[in-house]
Parts: C-alpha cells; sequence; structure tokens
C-alpha cells in the first residue's frame, strides 16, 4: 500500500508540475480551452468503462488501465496540439482525438471480448495500442515540458509515437522461415554457477561451429491468441513446428488473451496442426488461471487436441531416438519444492526437464541434479534493447529476474523464451519495443558428471 500511495502521490505532483509548466509557457486560457474539456472527455470514458466492466462481468479485464490512460493523456494531448507548428496544428489536433478515441472504443469492446475480423484490429485495436504505448512512455518524458525548450512537440509526443509505432510493427512482422537455432548444454555435468541467484550464461562455442546434441525441442509459450495472434498466425506457426519434426514440443502457458479465450473453439483450430505430434506437452501459464472459468477451457482445449496439460505432474518419455526425458510440469502458482519433495533425486543419465511458466520461480528448483527448465512469461522483457544485440530490458533491470536465454544455478539451466506473443496491462495495450518474438528449436546437449562443459557466465 505505501508503494502504491507513492506512486499515487509521485504522479499527482508530476502532472500538477506539468500543467504548471504549461500554464507558464502557453498561458492559461489556451491550456484551460485544451486540456480541461479533454480531461473530462477521458475521465468520463474511464468512467464508462469501468460501468461497463461491472456490468458484464467478462474478460477478465481491468478498468484500470483505461484510468491510467485518462490520467495521462490529456497532459500530453495539450502539449502536442499547443507547441506543435501552427500549419499542422489542426491536422494534429485531429489526429490525436482519433487516436485516443481509438483506445476508448478498444476498451469498451473488451467490456465483451471476442476475436475480431482483421479490419477492426487495423482500425481499432492497433491504433489503441500505439495511442496507448505512446501515453505511457510519453508519460516518462512529460518533465522535459517543464524545460524552457521549444521542441515538447518532438520530444513528448513524435518519439514516443515512433517508438511505439515501430513496436507495433515488430510485434506484427511476419513469422520467418529460417528459425533460429540455439545450442545449450544442461545436466549435471556442466559448471556449477555460484551465487544464490541465477545468472546469464553464454556459449564459447563461435557461430556455425558444428555441435551435437542429445535432442532437440520446440518451444511455444505466451503465444496470447488475441488481436495480434490471430488464428491463422498462430496456426501457421504450429503448423511450421510440425513440419520441422522436433524430438518434443513444449508448451508453457499463457495461450489466451480476453478475446481468445472468449472465442469458443479458436485456440484448438489454431493448434490443430500439433495435434499428431507423440511427444507434445503443455503446463499452466498465469493466465490460464484467471478465473476457474478459463482453467476449466485451458483443460478442454488441450484435452480435444490430445495434449497432455502437466499439473503438478511427472512423467517419463522416450525419444524416436531411445532418449529417455522425465518432464515435469508445474502448475500455478508454482510450488517446486513441494512437488520436487515427492519425487526420487534425479539420475544423471536421463535428463529432467521442467516446464515452469515464470523464470522467477527457477531458485525454487534444487540445485545437484542439473536440471533443464523451461520458462517464458516475460515476453522476453518486451522492452529492451535485444533487437541491437544488446540483452538489457526494463523488466530484466528492474526486477532482476531472468528475462531471456540462458541462464544457470548451481549446475541447473534456464532457457528463459521471448515467447511468440505478448499481452501486458491484461490485455494488448503495449507492443514488443527492441524484443522481438521468437522462433527457434533447441537442441540440448546433455553434459553427465566428467564430461566437459563449453561455458561462461557472464
Amino acid at each position: 500500500m505505501p508503494a502504491k500511495l507513492g506512486g499515487v502521490a509521485y504522479a499527482a505532483v508530476g502532472l500538477t508540475m506539468t500543467i504548471v509548466s504549461l500554464v507558464r509557457k502557453y498561458g492559461g486560457k489556451r491550456v484551460l480551452w485544451v486540456y480541461l474539456p479533454w480531461q473530462l472527455a477521458m475521465a468520463a470514458a474511464a468512467v464508462l468503462v469501468a460501468k461497463l466492466y461491472k456490468t458484464t462481468g467478462k474478460g477478465r479485464c481491468s478498468p484500470l488501465p483505461t484510468f491510467i490512460f485518462a490520467a495521462a493523456n490529456p497532459a500530453q494531448a495539450a502539449i502536442a496540439v499547443l507547441s506543435c507548428p501552427a500549419p499542422i496544428r489542426p491536422a494534429v489536433t485531429a489526429f490525436v482525438v482519433c487516436l485516443a478515441f481509438s483506445v476508448v472504443i478498444h476498451s469498451v469492446s473488451l467490456a465483451k471480448p471476442k476475436l475480431r475480423p482483421l479490419a477492426y484490429n487495423v482500425l481499432v485495436s492497433y491504433p489503441a495500442t500505439t495511442m496507448y504505448a505512446t501515453t505511457l512512455f510519453g508519460a516518462f518524458l512529460l518533465p522535459l515540458a517543464w524545460l524552457p525548450a521549444p521542441h515538447d512537440f518532438v520530444t513528448v509526443f513524435c518519439v514516443p509515437f515512433v517508438v511505439s509505432a515501430l513496436g507495433l510493427a515488430q510485434s506484427l512482422l511476419p513469422v520467418p522461415n529460417n528459425w533460429e537455432v540455439h545450442y545449450i548444454q544442461a545436466g549435471p555435468g556442466c559448471e556449477p554457477v555460484p551465487g544464490s541467484k541465477p545468472r546469464r550464461v553464454s556459449k564459447k562455442h563461435a557461430a556455425g561451429e558444428v555441435h551435437s546434441s542429445d535432442f532437440n525441442f520446440i518451444q511455444l509459450t505466451d503465444v496470447h491468441l488475441g488481436p495480434f495472434m490471430s488464428e491463422a498466425r498462430l496456426k501457421h506457426i504450429c503448423q511450421t513446428v510440425a513440419d520441422k519434426a522436433p524430438d518434443l514440443v513444449f508448451l508453457t502457458g499463457d495461450f489466451y488473451t480476453p478475446e481468445g479465450d472468449n472465442t469458443p473453439g479458436a485456440l484448438v483450430r489454431a493448434l490443430e496442426p500439433l495435434r499428431g505430434i507423440k511427444l507434445c506437452f503443455a503446463s499452466l501459464g498465469n493466465h490460464e488461471c484467471d478465473t476457474p472459468e478459463v482453467l476449466e477451457t485451458a483443460k478442454k482445449d488441450m484435452a480435444e487436441l490430445g495434449i497432455p496439460l502437466l499439473i503438478d505432474e511427472v512423467v517419463k518419455v522416450e525419444t524416436s531416438t531411445g532418449r529417455a526425458i522425465e518432464i515435469v510440469g508445474h502448475g500455478w502458482p508454482h510450488r517446486p519444492r513441494s512437488l520436487l519433495s515427492q519425487l526420487p533425486a534425479p539420475t544423471g543419465d536421463c535428463p529432467r526437464v521442467h516446464l515452469l511458466h515464470s523464470p522467477a520461480a527457477f531458485h525454487g528448483i534444487p540445485t545437484g541434479g542439473g536440471d533443464l527448465v523451461l520458462s517464458g512469461h516475460t515476453h522476453g522483457g518486451q522492452v529492451g534493447l535485444v533487437s541491437f544485440g544488446l540483452p538489457c530490458t526494463i523488466f530484466g533491470v528492474a526486477t532482476r529476474h531472468p528475462d531471456h536465454g540462458l541462464w544457470g544455478l548451481g549446475n541447473n539451466r534456464l532457457w528463459a523464451h521471448r515467447g511468440q506473443g505478448f499481452r501486458s496491462l491484461t490485455c494488448n495495450w503495449v507492443p514488443r519495443v527492441g524484443v522481438p518474438p521468437e522462433f527457434s528449436t533447441i537442441r540440448v546437449n546433455w553434459v553427465t558428471k566428467g564430461d566437459v562443459g563449453h561455458e561462461q557466465t557472464k
């Protein structure tokens, strides 16, 4: 509660100082005529959305994102309109109004969520996400309006808008034909990573070097069936997975958005190409447990597809090459120590693979056995510099938890998958920015005690 109150106080002080700076720069009457009507309109829209959500009770959508937008957007809109060059002011005003009302329309539509046609997404969902992200990113730049510099239009509106639009484009890029191939080492013979917290592990192997692997898999995680992951797009991804014929396929949770789980049969149709894959297993994400109804939908969909949904369960399978593998599917919320205390200790020759949706729970896997843990949840950090070859993401910096790539703790290894879709603030309000979706095959070299590892920690 103190943290929330502190955040509200910080936002209130920042917003007040921004309005004062606007009055000093552009005059009280101009600010009054632009800011006040817009603030009243956004406040009324937020109240309407809250009432609709309360009445329908569907979609598990929170009105909080709309209230955040209603609080932050009027100041940004006023800066955009008042500081832009006079010749383009009418066009900028119309542009800002249309984008803002796309947020309102999309918020209202989520009172009865369902997958909608492409035309709706292009005209409403995509502009709404772009404008919402523009406002959210722009909120961190609002203090620049306190400075005497005359470039408020560029710094507070244009820059966040361009970043958000590029993020939208990155989130909608076509599924590539050539998927990444990652070679990782796991097993009890891996060099222990010191310390009590996970650390990023990098491979010494040079790019293009020939590697051997004991088994391979493809991981689908955080697909978030919805406006940015259509039924057709997800089906195309699954068909590509089936064509690649990996040894195993793992689905590590977060299959839905509110639109997806309120469209009966959509996930089953999208995952249809996986039906014929013998060694395909799924585990829960946090969003499958939003409500009992969504959890039942997930169980029903997986059962219809013939994909075992492992909820605090363990199975032992054998790949086509004769490799025995133990698969541990963790439920939500994660209680790895409680589950593993009931299992025999792993043997070095039989890999143990954990389907653990959140990488934050990686530290709960006892070290010593050299287990391999597969997670998602973070969307690779969602906003960061991965596209520029740098591992830094906002999620990683803010939480210090694993966000993407290979991590180690003791001789356990974690693959934090960037996921194929995204979701934020209960729905799709912020796109990926600088963190692309991941389409990859993972080849695992299982290292037993006495083998030599080829990795280093950062």
